[in-house]
């Protein structure tokens, strides 16, 4: 449903989805376009959500990242730096 509302409501095109896992949770990373908004060109988004269930609630994180520069170097290392290093922690019962 994520993906379609990305494309539906947002415009976004070029979708490339990747399953993983974050600190033993589900997780997906999704590279896509995002069309210009307000001031905002058209730009390259990564888009991180998690997804955690226990017994009485589900939780959802997400993290975006996003730049005019996408072939930046810094951009680049720095981007992948923060996807691999985002945790997701549950409150204590």
């Amino acid at each position: 449903q994520n993906r379609g509302n990305l494309e539906t409501m947002m415009g976004a095109y070029d979708l490339d989805v990747e399953s993983n896992t974050t600190c033993g949770f589900p997780s997906e990373t999704t590279h896509y376009m995002a069309p210009p908004m307000g001031p905002a060109p058209e730009r390259p988004i990564i888009m991180h959500a998690v997804v955690a269930r226990t017994t009485d609630a589900t939780y959802l994180a997400t993290l975006t990242i996003q730049t005019t520069e996408p072939d930046n170097p810094t951009y680049l290392s720095d981007s992948q730096e923060i996807i691999d290093g985002f945790q997701m922690l549950l409150p204590s019962s």
